[in-house]
């Protein structure tokens, strides 16, 4: 090379031969090794090959692990939703097994108290009538009078009452079995029925729509959302729609609405917003408990909102299956 001249880069492969002083030759190449060849070498095989072996055994201890707490879980969740659940499997759980021990008799503990509770009100209810049907007897023997017809409203309200308290007590509706029902024709029968008593009800969604739920349970529970939209709302617009594994179903009235700090007051059993004593306009607070119950019983949601455009909306989220 001259003096100064820069180094010039050659560019792919290359073989210099030089002969020295003494007649031998020096060969030179490059020698490059594979791409791959260190990630082939033993160090780099035993590294991964323990890498995946730990992988594996974390997988596996992991999933172990957490198995019954899933099954666990999932009797929790049964349990919210159905009081009459299937109690855990303590042979499954390993080291859990006194958690689902416990949980089966946190199970049998609920059920007994509701039972007992349930049993009293349907006792209670049963005097209260017989002593009622005494009072309507006395009454008829009265001269018809203002305090005559006031006390015939009184006890007439009072029976009201009774039949909406054992109906919310009740476990009948919540023990039907679940089957396919054609909810589509269902609300349709439900709005139908309302437009023959001369209420403005209006229905918008597809005729068939199959899902799996109680029928009676389901039923009585969207006639006590549309009863209270026309009581409330004088009219009532009722939409069904698929919205993933869910039916929405969603009843929409043009009436004053609620605030949104009393929506949750709206769901409490006897609590009227209407204050009135009438009974074709205020009820005994009954409707909207008795859906939200048989909603939940089905692993289902109820919420109430105010749309900006007025009136109440009630949104019920049903699991299809």
């Amino acid at each position: 090379m001259a003096t100064n001249e820069p180094d010039i880069p050659i560019i792919g492969g290359f073989s210099i031969l030089v002969q020295g002083p003494d007649g031998s030759w020096l060969h030179i190449e490059p020698r490059r090794p594979p791409r791959l060849g260190p990630l082939f070498s033993p160090p780099m095989i035993t590294a991964a090959g323990a890498v995946l072996l730990i992988s594996f055994l974390s997988i596996w201890t992991a999933k172990r692990t957490l198995t019954p707490i899933d099954d666990l879980v999932g009797a929790a969740q049964r349990l919210g939703i159905d009081r009459n659940a299937t109690p855990v499997d303590t042979r499954k759980l390993g080291d859990f097994a006194v958690v689902g021990r416990a949980l089966n008799e946190m199970q049998k503990r609920i059920k007994n108290f509701v039972d007992e509770r349930t049993h009293m009100l349907a006792a209670i209810s049963h005097d209260l009538r017989t002593s009622l049907t005494r009072l309507r007897l006395t009454m008829e023997e009265l001269d018809e009078s203002a305090s005559k017809n006031a006390l015939v409203n009184d006890v007439e309200e009072m029976e009201q009452m009774l039949s909406a308290t054992l109906a919310f007590a009740s476990d009948d509706l919540k023990r039907e079995k679940a089957e396919r029902v054609d909810l589509g024709a269902l609300l349709i029968t439900i709005c139908d029925s309302f437009l023959d008593a001369g209420a403005c009800v209006d229905y918008q969604g597809p005729d068939h729509l199959l899902t799996v739920c109680q029928p009676l349970a389901t039923k009585r529970a969207f006639m006590n959302i549309v009863d209270n939209a026309v009581k409330y709302g004088m009219s009532a617009r009722v939409g069904l729609q698929l919205n993933g594994e869910h039916v929405v179903v969603t009843v929409k009235d043009h009436g004053p609405g609620i605030p949104d700090d009393l929506i949750e007051a709206a769901f409490q059993p006897f609590h009227r917003l209407e204050q009135s004593r009438n009974r074709e306009t205020g009820g005994v607070g009954l409707g909207l408990a008795i859906a939200r119950d048989i909603v939940s019983a089905q692993g289902g949601t109820i919420a109430l909102s105010s749309p900006h455009d007025g009136g109440l909306l009630a949104t019920v989220r049903l699991p299809r299956s």
